[in-house]
């Protein structure tokens, strides 16, 4: 009986982004003309985006999310019951955003954005196929690599899984750095009447203690 031919790094990686589908997205034809009900949203998300969950079990999109998202401004409150073509376009960048940003970078962004993404939502998808695009070589790349070092076979993986690790750290930072630079509002300055007031108490309140 013959070996069973060792799969390179790479080509094991190839399987994984593909199985994964890293494009996987809400597309504007996928999204209906009418508003949806709360389990109609559900249904949409699990059916359009099914390869977004590690796990079966996991769950892209929950009511309590929903309604989580509304509670901290990430989503206007929904008009009787039902989401519009926004809500849905904003889940679906939401999705990927909650698996690694923290509340407040979240925020930041949203907070950012036009309220109506109508006209963003199809650069957003643009962009962000040709950055799958480049992912996919910066994987394949690394992949190589290891390749090149003739590993045994979970020390390939591990390393492999080691870099990809990484590269999601630094990228984190990164993007963490980025919020912080230019997605922080700016305290509004003192209003003058209000300044004047407060420097009137403090001068009161020196006169009195040297009394």
């Amino acid at each position: 009986m013959k070996d069973k031919k060792k799969e390179s790094v790479r080509e094991i990686c190839d399987k994984g982004i593909a199985g994964i589908h890293i494009e996987e997205r809400l597309l504007p034809e996928q999204i209906p003309a009418l508003d949806l009900y709360m389990d109609q949203l559900i249904t949409l998300f699990e059916s359009s985006m099914p390869h977004q969950r590690r796990t079966p079990d996991d769950k892209l999109i929950t009511k309590p999310m929903v309604n989580n998202y509304i509670k901290n401004k990430l989503l206007p409150p929904a008009d009787r019951k039902k989401y519009n073509q926004d809500h849905l376009m904003k889940l679906s960048m939401l999705t990927r955003t909650k698996q690694c940003a923290n509340l407040e970078d979240i925020r930041r962004i949203y907070s950012a954005l036009p309220d109506d993404i109508s006209a963003l939502y199809p650069e957003y998808l643009k962009i962000a196929g040709d950055l799958d695009a480049d992912l996919t070589d910066y994987v394949n790349n690394a992949a190589g690599r290891i390749d090149e070092a003739e590993l045994d076979e979970k020390t390939a993986a591990a390393l492999a899984v080691q870099f990809l690790y990484e590269s999601s750290a630094e990228l984190r930072r990164l993007a963490e750095a980025l919020s912080d630079r230019l997605l922080v509002e700016e305290t509004p300055p003192e209003e003058p009447a209000l300044k004047r007031k407060l420097q009137s108490r403090e001068a009161a309140k020196e006169n009195k203690e040297k009394e």
